[in-house]
């Protein structure tokens, strides 16, 4: 699963940098979270068990809305939205 968390989180630094965002690598910090929250349940997946709508489309719509714009291809984001809003 690294490997796709790897190609997402390049995806989101390369629309970040071209946003001039200045934060740290989206990798690391996705790494540094899941190490820490590794026992918790994400308040997304709580919803997507329950069959309720999660933020998933304001915030990975967001982003892919925004490398649209800026004529970023994030095939890795796409899939993952793609496979999330599947009924």
């Amino acid at each position: 699963y690294l490997i796709h968390m790897e190609h997402i989180c390049n995806e989101i630094d390369q629309i970040t940098q071209a946003l001039h965002y200045k934060i740290d690598a989206a990798f690391e910090l996705a790494k540094s979270v899941c190490e820490s929250t590794a026992e918790n349940f994400s308040s997304m997946l709580q919803d997507q068990r329950k069959g309720n709508p999660t933020e998933l489309k304001y915030m990975t719509g967001y982003l892919l809305q925004k490398a649209h714009e800026l004529n970023i291809a994030c095939p890795y984001n796409q899939a993952l939205y793609d496979q999330l809003n599947q009924p």
